[in-house]
């Protein structure tokens, strides 16, 4: 049974707590007044009603599932010393750019949080940096620092390569998150995929107000 406190538990992600709801919605994202109004009338998130992935069958090369940490298929599973529910944002973001460069449907974020605790990648209970790049190596594919400047990150996402970032304080997170960009369009507006919002996931967003709050970017390739 959801208890309320593993209800807010759902909202944890590495040291933090990650805002999930309509405050995250704010309207320099590109939002329609009309628009915002129906994410104001959404009811709010109760603990039967908890957020469903990409159901694997559907996974494939090429396109970027929707994982999230607070899946019932894995939210309890341990990572760095409490859940993937509590702390496994950077592993479920790492799964998804995995399963979209690879095809490869074995490894659930269960099992990639499994593979950071095997290499303490988590030491504190949040996920290190070095497992972008050490991490994603060991999985056979190549992560790599890059700038966090529109212009290297849409260079980066027009060549099909996604794109990591670590958040600071902001619209995603109280204190510290991983997110995934998947594609820019024309105007500057970015897919973003947050493991612990089906909410902030749903939504485009502005790319410099993203990198703006954006503390490190990593491209991936195969």
């Amino acid at each position: 049974m959801l208890t309320p406190m593993r209800i807010a538990k759902a909202l944890l992600c590495g040291a933090g707590i990650a805002l999930v709801g309509t405050i995250a919605f704010a309207s320099p994202a590109g939002m329609t007044p009309e628009y915002e109004q129906t994410l104001f009338d959404m009811p709010l998130l109760d603990g039967t009603r908890l957020m469903v992935s990409t159901p694997r069958s559907q996974w494939r090369q090429g396109e970027m599932p929707y994982l999230f940490q607070t899946d019932p298929l894995w939210s309890e599973k341990p990572y760095a010393g409490d859940t993937v529910r509590a702390n496994g944002c950077g592993p479920t973001c790492l799964t998804m750019v995995y399963i979209y460069l690879t095809g490869d449907t074995s490894i659930d974020p269960s099992q990639m949080c499994a593979i950071a605790d095997a290499g303490n990648y988590a030491p504190t209970g949040a996920t290190e940096w070095r497992f972008m790049t050490q991490g994603a190596a060991s999985l056979g594919i190549t992560g790599r620092a890059i700038s966090v400047a529109e212009s290297t990150v849409t260079a980066a996402l027009e060549a099909g390569q996604p794109v990591i970032c670590s958040m600071r304080p902001g619209d995603f997170t109280s204190i510290g998150h991983y997110i995934v960009l998947e594609s820019v369009d024309e105007r500057g507006m970015v897919g973003v995929h947050d493991p612990n919002s089906s909410l902030r996931s749903a939504q485009a967003w502005r790319l410099d107000w993203v990198l703006s709050q954006a503390t490190n970017c990593w491209t991936f390739t195969a």
